[in-house]
């Protein structure tokens, strides 16, 4: 069944509320929607939003994660440890065992495509670059950092939302065990999903908690516990606007970033082990870039206060079909 609140469906509502007319099309077996508004046209594939401010440049950047790493890098921004691999034979465990736990990665796909995590041993590494390989010409294989991950939204070259996905968590009370705790997290969930639009938290079924996780011990008081290592909505996860909490450090290394690139609209995704200390290198890496993220996420914020970012995109569209000029912040 497709899904009405996908990103491209939550832009069309907003520029149709503005007067644009939107056309289905279907060319080359896939499929577009035309926006067109007296003299203004734009066109976009509906797998994604293909952002017409967005340049071609940037959008590279964002789809090959190797390029993406030597670009900050070269920016003074921290990175993890990284190899890059085209065939299995290629792999030298005497060269990369020393960085364990490791990651794989293919270098060029979205979402946990070909994702290996916590590789300890010359086996599962050469498993986990095959399989990366099988979706992607190139497998990287990286120092895994432990840490929260953070989604910077940019736009005109300043950060706007700072979203942070967190694992799901139980809070002890001194008096039950994780069973009673998790039952009643799980029965307050109907009652979260009432101020999420296009969202909704799943129930916190056995499948998402940590499967060696000692149910029958009583959680101290205000101890809070993992119950999962899921960091997506549906595996658990919650969502949070952390801005208030980043260390300025971090704004000012990411805003650097994309006014670098003189970006319009730019996601920047970090590992940070404490948002809330000074950016240093072994705090933090960079992730990647993005140009066209789930807009979904964006209103799925635990507490209710949501970032509006569909009328903030659809005025960027508006300014590019009309031309106007916009100054990047510097």
């Amino acid at each position: 069944m497709p899904d009405p609140y996908k990103s491209i469906h939550l832009i069309r509502h907003e520029l149709e509320a503005r007067g644009f007319t939107a056309t289905k099309i279907v060319e080359n077996g896939h499929s577009y929607f035309v926006f067109t508004k007296n003299d203004l046209r734009w066109q976009s594939r509906t797998a994604y939003v293909d952002y017409p401010f967005v340049p071609l440049a940037i959008k590279n950047l964002s789809t090959r994660k190797d390029q993406a790493y030597a670009y900050v890098a070269n920016h003074g921004v921290a990175i993890a440890k990284t190899f890059s691999y085209t065939t299995p034979d290629e792999v030298a465990w005497d060269k990369v065992k020393a960085v364990t736990p490791l990651i794989v990665k293919p270098v060029d796909s979205d979402g946990s495509q070909g994702l290996t995590r916590n590789v300890t041993t010359e086996e599962a590494l050469l498993t986990g670059v095959k399989n990366a390989l099988l979706i992607s010409t190139h497998a990287l294989v990286q120092q895994q950092f432990f840490g929260d991950e953070l989604r910077f939204t940019c736009m005109n070259g300043r950060v706007m939302s700072a979203l942070l996905r967190m694992p799901a968590t139980l809070k002890g009370d001194g008096e039950h065990t994780v069973e009673p705790l998790l039952s009643a997290a799980t029965a307050a969930r109907p009652q979260l999903n009432e101020h999420l639009p296009y969202i909704q938290y799943p129930q916190l079924q056995a499948n998402l908690v940590l499967q060696n996780l000692r149910q029958d011990e009583i959680v101290a008081k205000d101890v809070t516990i993992q119950i999962g290592e899921s960091t997506m909505i549906s595996g658990g996860a919650y969502v949070y606007d952390v801005l208030t909490e980043v260390d300025p450090t971090y704004i000012d290394v990411i805003e650097g970033l994309v006014q670098s690139l003189d970006a319009r609209f730019l996601v920047v995704d970090f590992l940070i082990a404490d948002r809330t200390v000074p950016a240093k290198p072994d705090n933090y890496i960079f992730l990647e870039f993005n140009t066209a993220p789930a807009l979904k996420l964006y209103y799925s914020i635990r507490d209710g206060e949501q970032f509006d970012i569909v009328p903030l995109l659809s005025d960027l569209i508006v300014e590019q079909l009309k031309g106007v000029s916009v100054t990047i912040a510097k």
